[in-house]
């Protein structure tokens, strides 16, 4: 029961996260206060659902800086007013949490630690919203691991460079990047062990914007005839994830 229900709270915490973040740009292009008042209800329930939603107001900003960059629209007042309150919020969130959390001891039970170990995980749980590797973990030795996570971030950079004009890209990659983050620092007996699934729901709300995103220009670019060869991979990939 204790894993159901941290799963359903991390879920219910993506949920949340989206919607703020499909508030805040609603707002930025409409000026609708319906948006506005959405936008923040959905991050005060963000941040009373999970731990997870630290990471809201830094995808706040590149979702709205991507909006700016695509069309210049000017920031209005509302806007400004909007961009505080939620940057007040977010900086209570985390106030709140630091005290919470060196009154408890939850990090201390789960053996959190932020250092190397964690970082070298990145490739790792990247390339898990993609590719499940739980199956695989057992076959890998360091020198595997290493190059690995060293094609990963080779891949990386690439896709970077290559869609880098896309103005989706930069929410893509900070969903996929920032929604790991807050749980990689778990210690586990081996750097290159991949994140438990209910830590990726908002990853992999990533992987599938980052997906869908690359898609789309693939197709503007080589007709609609690669959609056959896109839907066999991504076929592909949803059922490993299965």
């Amino acid at each position: 029961p204790v894993v159901w229900i941290a799963a359903n709270m991390h879920s219910l915490a993506t949920l949340w996260i989206v919607g703020a973040l499909y508030g805040g740009v609603r707002f930025y292009k409409t000026q609708k206060w319906s948006a506005f008042c959405a936008g923040l209800i959905c991050q005060l329930l963000a941040y009373g659902t999970k731990e997870i939603s630290i990471v809201l107001f830094p995808l706040l900003c590149i979702a709205l800086w991507s909006v700016w960059r695509q069309k210049k629209q000017r920031l209005t007042h509302s806007v400004g007013v909007f961009i505080l309150g939620s940057a007040l919020l977010w900086s209570a969130y985390a106030v709140l949490q630091f005290i919470m959390q060196q009154g408890g001891d939850t990090f201390a039970e789960n053996g959190y630690a932020i250092g190397w170990q964690g970082l070298m995980r990145v490739p790792f749980a990247l390339l898990d919203l993609f590719i499940p590797l739980q199956a695989f973990t057992g076959l890998l030795t360091p020198v595997i691991a290493a190059v690995i996570g060293f094609a990963v971030l080779v891949c990386g950079g690439y896709i970077v460079r290559e869609y880098r004009s896309l103005p989706s890209l930069p929410l893509a990659c900070g969903l996929c990047l920032l929604g790991i983050m807050p749980t990689i620092f778990f210690l586990v007996p081996s750097w290159w062990e991949p994140l438990a699934s209910r830590y990726t729901y908002l990853g992999h709300v990533g992987a599938a914007f980052l997906l869908a995103t690359i898609f789309v220009s693939i197709i503007k670019q080589h007709s609609y005839r690669a959609i056959h060869i896109l839907t066999v991979v991504l076929l592909a990939l949803s059922l490993s994830q299965f």
